[in-house]
């Protein structure tokens, strides 16, 4: 999966941190996930046997995954129709009518999308069957405003986004500002359903990964307001945002089901990722350390670096961290980890090599999935100059390391690695 992987293994250390890598990434993809989870006449979700004996089997699929989910699917179940939602650049399914959508912020195609979606469930009879198949990236690829104009949702989301909010916080102001998130798609369908989901928030919470959509939503309109308050100290927010998540604060506008609708499965996550990598370092006569990594992107790579230790060693992470945009430099949260890492390195020159990329193939505003980088005597105020600047892919771009895979139809966080 990895495209440029011939100029990245010229060294030992590095070739070596990327078959564990790659051992990830395979482990991401949704076939085999899929096969543990659909049969040819049943489908197992929500702690049930869901039989589709008899029932006309349609698919809904949104998210970076769901080109690869959806014809998973169709390997094994007999599929009337459907519809597929992907990012712009990314594969669709083979068989079924496919729309591609805006990600990571929500444009008129995204509009267009769920509205294509809504009008396909509408014509659904009580004879059929839709299996969703939901992954990460959706929050952005469906969309629609509720209350505001998409212009002004496309604000409040860049600016959640460049300020390092949480993706359970950017998900929480997305449902309120919203017509279908938070399980209000799926409210009042004639037919039955259930949804399989690969997981990209850390916690697996159903209600946060694609915004709930085919699930429920626990948060409030309160919590909504609070968090844009906290995140536009200076005001910036169209007053029509505020308005109505005050209104709906106030008892003004219903909240969203606070039940499940349909059986809801998570189907894979990061954990499956980051077994298989620490199985394959193992192989490779590495004693691996699986830990998670959240929150801010350098007091991640801070504790990272701080278990560097011996050698022999494969330390694997995984997660999602947060990056607080500055200036107008490029780059990605996986590649400002690798550099924050080499720069925080205390092995003091021992062999070290450190590598992150996104599942998806996709780091920061930049074409590439991430960086693979062994330690060497950097100029420490050179990087921080570039970090300060939010641009360590200026960095990579110097002294190579970036990993190309481009969109590689699936998506459960972040993977990595530091091997010694």
């Amino acid at each position: 999966m990895i495209r440029n992987l011939g100029e990245l293994t010229a060294d030992a250390d590095c070739r070596l941190a990327l078959e564990i890598l790659q051992a990830g990434l395979g482990a991401a993809l949704p076939g085999s996930a899929v096969r543990r989870f659909v049969g040819r006449d049943a489908i197992r979700a929500g702690g049930r046997q869901v039989s589709l004996a008899g029932r006309n089997v349609q698919i809904v699929a949104f998210g970076k995954a769901a080109g690869l989910m959806a014809n998973a699917v169709c390997d094994i179940l007999d599929v009337s129709g459907g519809i597929v939602v992907v990012p712009h650049g990314a594969d669709g399914a083979g068989s079924l009518r496919t729309v591609r959508a805006s990600h990571p912020v929500p444009d008129q195609s995204s509009v267009d999308a769920a509205l294509e979606v809504a009008r396909f469930l509408a014509r659904r009879s009580s004879s059929d069957f839709v299996v969703f198949l939901v992954s990460g990236g959706s929050s952005s690829l469906l969309c629609q405003p509720a209350g505001i104009s998409l212009e002004e949702k496309r604000f409040v989301s860049r600016l959640l986004l460049e300020s390092g909010a949480p993706i359970h916080q950017l998900n929480c102001v997305r449902k309120h500002l919203s017509g279908i998130k938070g399980g209000q798609l799926v409210s009042g369908m004639r037919c039955g359903a259930a949804s399989l989901i690969m997981s990209d928030v850390p916690g697996d919470d159903l209600s946060s990964i694609a915004s709930g959509t085919t699930y429920c939503d626990g948060s409030t309109f309160g919590d909504a307001l609070r968090i844009v308050r906290r995140y536009d100290p200076a005001g910036t927010v169209p007053s029509s945002v505020y308005r109505r998540l005050e209104t709906g604060a106030a008892g003004g506008i219903p909240e969203m089901p606070s039940a499940p609708v349909i059986p809801n499965q998570i189907i894979a996550s990061n954990q499956d990722c980051l077994a298989a990598m620490a199985r394959r370092a193992q192989d490779l006569g590495h004693a691996a350390t699986i830990c998670r990594m959240s929150g801010d992107v350098a007091a991640a790579a801070g504790r990272i670096a701080g278990m560097v230790s011996g050698r022999g060693r494969c330390i694997i992470f995984g997660g999602e961290t947060t990056v607080r945009v500055q200036g107008s430099g490029a780059g990605g949260r996986n590649q400002e980890l690798v550099l924050r890492i080499l720069r925080d390195d205390r092995s003091r020159g021992r062999r070290m090599v450190a590598a992150s990329i996104g599942t998806d193939g996709i780091d920061g505003s930049t074409p590439y999935a991430g960086a693979v980088m062994k330690n060497f005597e950097i100029d420490v105020m050179y990087v921080d100059g570039l970090l300060k600047n939010s641009d360590s892919h200026s960095f990579f771009k110097r002294h190579g390391g970036l990993v190309l895979t481009g969109h590689t139809g699936t998506n459960l966080m972040d993977i990595g690695l530091v091997l010694t």
